[in-house]
């Protein structure tokens, strides 16, 4: 891994494996359920990432680019 744990899940996800519906938006609840899960497995649930603040949780933060 040439990042953090965290900053390397969250990279991937951005680049569309956290898109869990297919429909090419990844919204902040799909990117911190990818994260989340991925940063848990790899560590062995030692490190938990949290989310919090008052936002929609439907809202983009990332499209994906057709290949």
């Amino acid at each position: 891994m040439r990042s953090g744990i965290f900053s390397h899940f969250l990279v991937r996800g951005l680049k569309g494996e956290a898109n869990q519906d297919g429909n090419a938006i990844i919204t902040v609840k799909e990117l911190f359920d990818y994260v989340h899960q991925n940063v848990r497995l790899y560590t062995g649930n030692i490190q938990t990432p949290t989310l919090t603040g008052d936002f929609d949780r439907r809202m983009p933060v990332a499209f994906v680019r057709g290949e």
